[in-house]
């Protein structure tokens, strides 16, 4: 019955669009029934006074979201005419609202998405986003920075976002976006903070139709079939992380296709192809931790823990991590800890076990989700040129425990869901208090009238978590501190009795018949009921030590990870950890931060003192005080306890809490727009509204008293002085007379521009403007600001586009008449009756002006009394960047969009566009640099013969395409020139793995000449390597006490008569030859080396980071030596037998240590000494004998420090000092 179809007929007229303005006073069925009409007509938002927006959540992309809509409201924005087309109310026109407040004004400002989950809000991020794509789509440097913005969202909506009971995407994780801005108005940076994670859904689903985090099945849909290899998820149906039920562990096709736009995002911000399947290798590893399996042992015991079941699994999960099987499985079977002040080792049954590989799996993805947060802020963040921001604060939606009944549990919601409702809770009290309370006492003591409105006021919830010593949070960390049970702290019966025993008369606590294990909370939103079940676990949130030690090794049995990768993310800065006060080397605890890596932007110094800290000491003080405890002693006690509660480590809950209170700190500072994101219905359908769930949402957002609130709603005051200073330009044309006081003065321009006590009020000491006053103030300054910058650059005759004057004065060219509902006289027609300098206006206003009121031809020159206006205003307007922003680059006079359909302004009148403002972009040239001038002066000494007029001729007319072409020949030529070095007869060397010889000194009385060996093209300055096959058995004996059979090579048979066949040795060629002693190939190249060797090759660094990256090579440096194992970890190893005969089928080809072959995949190009001596640390004739192989078979030269700062360092030195002695001897 209160659902609304699309189609019905609607029997009531066009509704309001905006609530504040609804006569009568608004109620909830007006409210409800204008929500309706227009949701009817797919005009989703709805205006609550300027900064309150309502959204609802169409289900379905809609035209007024698209392109060009959002030209529309650009065009609006910059439209300064005074004859401005008013829009329906959109997002698009709040985030310009803010952009415009935040530029004229200089005050940061923050917009807050408020609503349940599945109202859309993160859609809206995306859509103020949009936005500002479009307004500040001229400059190439900002679209970049945005594009990376949206490939940030695109990542986080990965790792982040997953599929709910009543959300396909549902956010699990809050954000603050901050777009940073500089004077100008132009991005320069943003910054994205992180807040309160769901890390348990890695683990553990609430529904059998939920999905974990979307990027499980984006990587198990997308990758291509080597990856699905390499990783082995061959079979993701049977991975249990990915859902309840096999059938929804499958990926769709749309997850396939978003892992390519994933990869892209990824990539935007410096993360490399390498990089990127270091992510993938560890989501695939936490996938098949899941599917560890243990058992108890058959006799249960305290000395013996249980054993795991899959030994398979558990080397796929070690592996992909890059550490041993049997160190995972120490891990997740033992577990230590601290008691007292020991280490001791507790046995873990089959079902704790599973608990530590939960754990393992969601702290690892946290760290990881914490990392990729890290680089996208490391590339966009740029505080330093900011000068103002506009935040964007989309939290998780809130939740009610019917959700999770719906899915079919019939339980509570876990302690995770507890958080992000006390979020919404605290967002909730704030947004009342901006709304409601705010600006209450500052326009009381200014003799502004205000509206008195009763709304329920939610303090109390608030406090009731995170009140200090007595609220939810402190109780957690109090029961934790205190517990009698220290291997496992404190239990949820022991939380549930401390919250009763505080809490029971509190009117937001309830507890719940029938359930001796769960309590209920009043949120504003409505009761919701919570399973205290691992409530202590989730405050505590331990990082596990056995985990950190897994990965970063502690010196004695545990090597530590080979993987780079995943060491780094245990040695973030986001992992606190404590090490045990007799051996620093013992980890004894270890927590990672619930705290976003970075604070919020704020003007001011935050304090060093904790804010949870403070305000326990100050309730110690105040309970003591009522104690009547006094004294020194009394005092150094109180001291005592709140440095001790100060410094211990706070719960997850107080961290959250001391997080989000510095967020509402930063909000303070900012201007606030809030919007309202409505869900129609439960089963998110497109064109379906269901009033009565719309009503409940509309009473728990206090609609109803925000309308009434919001009738009269001012978003900017200021000082009278102020006020006359800053508008001085357009309340001079008026004939205010300039010897009343400023208040008189501010009354009178109010009178004169007709405006109510709604639009504009004058207080004791302050004017107080609405939205729309400010704004046509503020185009007016906008306009005369863009016609002062361009008489600067382009003379004083360059405004005049229509024959008129062009007067620095003219500021009007009408204004917008906001008032509907009374008034009706425009503001320019206001001036032109009361105006005591006829002469400052337009001709069009001159021409209503009679000669004998001062007027004049419109040519005539200014009157010493016109001058002397001009002379008294015009400083203001060029320096008081205070009041207004003179080249402001989002706003220039005039401008066309004739032959652009989707330009700004289209189809608007022409009366209407010449008053439009422009995006102007001024195209930042960038400094030539001394390194550029000089290669400009080496590109034209060598092609000064070629003539300019020749590449004219030719059709190269620019200049830069000329330069361009005189480039490219000089590139050319230094290429020939480096090819040919070291081929010619003069100076001909030749590589072979790693070693450089001099083909001059070879013999002359040998069966093959210097000359033979030029004329082949095959060693004078090329590898020769391939040319001198190796008997692998010779070179390396393998990393077992086994040996290496003879048949395996490194290179295939050889073709008789080619110069390989002739310096081929090996045993298949000569099988009868004595493969004991050293073979010919070794006493062959000992030979070379001591004649004709004369150096090593060298390779760059960044040369072999990109071999990595680029050819998929597989090169690691290992004390300063340069090995190259590619061919061989990707199988091509052959087993070679002398002519009639077959190999052994059994024959194992590999021979070097799977520690050194995973040392090799995981950190391709990279150094790996430190992680190479780790591993062979106890093991040092394993070292020994892989140290042999690598030299002999996998070595292709020294890594090049030629061009390091070290070996440059003598140069510059003796060159600055020459310069020095030149300076001092001439000068």
């Amino acid at each position: 019955m209160g659902t609304l179809q699309r189609g019905e007929s609607l029997n009531v007229a066009l509704s309001c669009h905006d609530l504040g303005t609804v006569q009568p006073t608004p109620t909830s069925a007006s409210i409800v029934s204008t929500l309706r009409d227009r949701y009817s007509r797919d005009a989703i938002y709805t205006r609550v006074g300027a900064r309150v927006l309502v959204a609802v959540n169409p289900n379905q992309p809609l035209a007024s979201s698209n392109d060009a809509t959002c030209h529309e409201y650009v065009a609006e924005y910059r439209d300064t005419s005074g004859q401005r087309r008013i829009l329906e109310p959109h997002l698009f026109q709040m985030a310009a609202s803010a952009y415009m407040h935040m530029r004229r004004t200089g005050t940061d400002q923050s917009i807050i998405l408020c609503g349940e989950t599945g109202s859309g809000k993160t859609e809206s991020k995306r859509l103020i986003l949009t936005f500002f794509q479009h307004l500040r789509a001229q400059s190439k440097k900002e679209t970049k920075l945005l594009r990376q913005v949206q490939s940030a969202f695109t990542v986080i909506e990965a790792f982040g976002h997953a599929t709910t009971a009543e959300n396909g995407n549902a956010s699990r994780v809050g954000t603050f976006t901050e777009l940073s801005f500089n004077e100008r108005g132009k991005v320069v940076g943003a910054k994205i903070l992180d807040y309160a994670l769901s890390r348990s859904r890695v683990v553990e689903l609430a529904a059998n139709n939920e999905r974990n985090f979307n990027v499980f099945y984006q990587m198990t849909g997308g990758c291509t079939l080597e990856e699905r290899q390499r990783w082995r998820l061959t079979e993701p149906a049977n991975l249990t992380y990915l859902g309840k039920l096999p059938a929804i562990r499958s990926a769709t096709a749309q997850d396939a296709m978003a892992l390519d736009e994933l990869r892209t995002a990824m990539r935007a911000f410096g993360i490399s192809k390498k990089t990127q399947g270091q992510v993938f290798r560890c989501l695939a590893g936490i996938l098949h931790l899941g599917n560890i399996l243990f058992t108890d042992p058959p006799r249960k015991s305290t000395e013996e823990s249980a054993y795991v079941r899959n030994d398979d699994v558990l080397a796929t999960a070690a592996e992909l991590f890059g550490i041993h099987a049997k160190a995972l499985e120490g891990v997740l079977t033992y577990k230590t800890q601290l008691i007292k002040s020991e280490m001791c080792t507790l046995f873990l049954s089959a079902e704790q076990c599973e608990r530590q590989r939960d754990d393992l799996a969601r702290s690892v993805y946290g760290l990881l989700f914490t990392w990729l947060m890290e680089q996208i802020n490391t590339k966009l963040c740029n505080e330093e040129a900011q000068s103002a921001f506009i935040g964007v604060l989309d939290m998780i939606g809130y939740r009610t425990d019917s959700i999770t009944r719906r899915g079919g549990t019939g339980a509570g919601l876990p302690f995770e869901a507890l958080l992000s409702n006390y979020v919404c809770e605290r967002l909730h009290n704030f947004m009342l208090d901006q709304l409601f309370t705010a600006q209450s006492d500052d326009m009381t003591n200014d003799g502004i009238p205000q509206p008195s409105i009763a709304y329920i006021d939610n303090k109390p919830c608030v406090d009731l978590f995170a009140k200090s010593r007595r609220g939810l949070f402190a109780l957690m960390d109090k029961e934790s501190d205190r517990s009698s049970n220290p291997p496992t702290g404190a239990t949820d019966k022991q939380y549930l009795q401390a919250f009763s025993k505080v809490h029971a008369s509190h009117n937001n606590f309830l507890a719940v018949p029938n359930r001796h294990n769960a309590f209920a909370i009043q949120h504003y939103a409505g009761q919701t009921t919570y399973d205290m079940n691992r409530f202590p676990e989730g405050n505590a949130d331990v990082l596990i030590t056995d985990f950190v030690q897994l990965f970063l090794g502690n010196g004695d049995d545990l090597p530590g990870s080979a993987n780079a990768f995943m060491t780094g993310l245990f040695e973030g800065k986001s992992v606190k950890t404590e090490t045990h006060a007799r051996d620093a080397g013992i980890i004894v605890s270890a927590r990672h931060s619930a705290k976003p890596t970075r604070s919020p932007s704020t003007r001011r110094k935050r304090p060093t003192t904790d804010h949870t800290a403070e305000a326990a000491a100050k309730d110690d003080d105040d309970d003591d005080d009522a104690e009547s405890v006094t004294g020194q002693k009394d005092r150094k006690q109180k001291s005592t306890r709140a440095e001790r509660r100060a410094n211990r480590p706070a719960g997850i809950g107080t961290q959250l809490a001391r997080a989000i209170g510095e967020l509402t700190d930063t909000l303070k500072d900012t201007l606030v727009w809030f919007v309202f994101c409505i869900r129609p219905n439960d089963q998110g359908k497109a064109n379906s509204l269901d009033m009565k769930h719309v009503r409940a949402q509309m009473q728990y957002f206090h609609l109803e008293e925000i309308a009434r609130r919001c009738a009269v709603g001012y978003t900017v005051n200021m000082a009278h002085g102020e006020f006359l200073d800053r508008y001085a330009l357009v309340i001079a044309p008026t004939g205010v007379d300039a010897n009343r006081d400023p208040r008189a003065k501010c009354q009178a321009t109010c009178d004169i521009f007709a405006w109510t006590p709604r639009e504009m009020a004058v207080g004791l000491r302050r004017v107080w403007l609405t939205h729309e006053a400010w704004r046509d103030l503020e185009d007016n300054l906008r306009a005369t600001e863009v016609e002062a910058r361009r008489r600067k650059q382009h003379g004083p005759m360059a405004a005049n586009t229509s024959g008129q004057i062009d007067d620095n004065m003219s500021v009007y060219s009408g204004m917008t008449n906001y008032n509907a509902a009374g008034g009706g006289v425009q503001l320019l027609e206001t001036i032109r009756a009361r105006s005591v300098a006829p002469s400052v206006f337009t001709e069009d206003v001159q021409s209503a002006v009679s000669d004998e009121e001062g007027g004049g031809g419109p040519h005539r020159p200014m009157t010493a009394h016109e001058r002397n206006v001009h002379a008294m205003f015009a400083p203001s307007m060029a320096g008081d960047r205070a009041s207004i922003h003179p080249g402001d680059p989002d706003i220039t006079a005039g401008g066309s969009s004739e032959g652009d359909p989707a330009a700004p302004g289209k189809g608007m009148s022409e009366d209407n566009t010449k008053g439009m403002l422009v995006e102007e972009e001024e195209e930042e040239k960038p400094r030539m640099t001394k390194q550029r001038r000089r290669w400009l002066c080496c590109t034209w000494s060598l092609t000064w013969w070629i003539p300019s007029l020749c590449l004219d001729w030719s059709g190269m007319k620019r200049k830069d395409i000329q330069i361009a072409w005189r480039e490219k020949n000089i590139l050319t030529l230094l290429e020939l020139q480096s090819t040919t070095n070291g081929t010619s007869n003069q100076d001909a060397y030749t590589a072979i793995r790693g070693e450089i010889f001099d083909l001059r000194k070879f013999p002359a009385h040998h069966t093959v000449t210097y000359t033979d060996i030029i004329k082949s093209g095959k060693y004078a300055g090329q590898d020769a390597s391939l040319q001198f096959p190796q008997q692998v058995s010779t070179q390396c004996d393998g990393y077992d006490e086994a040996g290496i059979d003879r048949t395996i090579a490194l290179q295939n048979y050889t073709t008789p008569g080619s110069g390989e066949y002739a310096h081929d040795y090996r045993w298949w060629k000569n099988p009868s030859a004595d493969t004991v002693s050293p073979d010919t190939y070794t006493i062959w190249m000992e030979m070379m080396r001591r004649s004709y060797r004369v150096g090593l090759v060298g390779w760059n660094k960044q040369f072999i980071k990109s071999q990595a990256q680029v050819a998929d090579k597989k090169w690691a440096v290992i004390d300063q030596q340069v090995f190259d194992m590619t061919d061989y970890l990707k199988g091509n190893v052959f087993r070679l037998t002398p002519d009639g005969t077959v190999a052994s089928p059994s024959i194992e080809r590999r021979f070097m240590d799977p520690r050194l072959e995973s040392l090799f995949m995981q950190n391709p190009g990279e150094d790996v000494s430190k992680l190479f001596r780790s591993i062979f640390r106890h093991d040092p004739d394993a070292r020994r004998r892989m140290e042999v192989c690598l030299r002999n078979l996998f070595f292709v030269g020294v890594v090049d420090y030629r061009n390091s700062f070290r070996c440059q360092f003598a140069n510059y030195l003796l060159l600055s000092v020459s310069i020095l002695l030149v300076a001092v001897i001439f000068f």
